[in-house]
This record gives structure tokens, C-alpha cells and sequence, in this order.
């Protein structure tokens, strides 16, 4: 799977909030904790690898499903 990152959409945050989302511009991963659909924790522990910075472009490399 892969998703793209749109920029206008994202906002920066003052201070951590509990469970967000974490890049990691060292090895270039994104980990997202949890991934909710229609109320229910469907993913966790999703893992993408950002593939072409340019265009913002992640490739998923894991996930847990619980």
C-alpha cells in the first residue's frame, strides 16, 4: 500500500498528544499507533517508509492487525 502526504493539510502541533503519529527523519519512518475505521481499531503499529520525499510519498513496510 501506498499512501501521499498532503501538505496543506497538515498542522504542527505545540506539544506531543497522546498517540499521535511519529516520523522518524533518521531512518525516514512514519509509525501511526492506531489506525481507527467505523469506531474500531482495525490496524496498530502501521509502519510506512517515505519512498520519494519530493511528492511525499509513503510505502507501507508493516502493520498489526488486532
Amino acid at each position: 500500500a501506498v499512501l501521499q502526504a498532503q501538505p496543506e493539510t497538515v498542522q504542527v502541533l505545540e506539544e506531543a498528544v497522546v498517540g499521535m503519529s511519529n516520523f522518524d527523519p533518521a531512518n525516514n519512518e512514519l509509525l501511526i499507533p492506531e489506525i481507527v475505521v467505523d469506531g474500531q481499531v482495525a490496524y496498530r503499529n502501521v509502519l510506512f517508509s517515505l519512498t520519494d520525499s519530493e511528492s511525499l510519498i509513503f510505502t507501507l513496510l508493516s502493520a498489526e492487525i488486532p
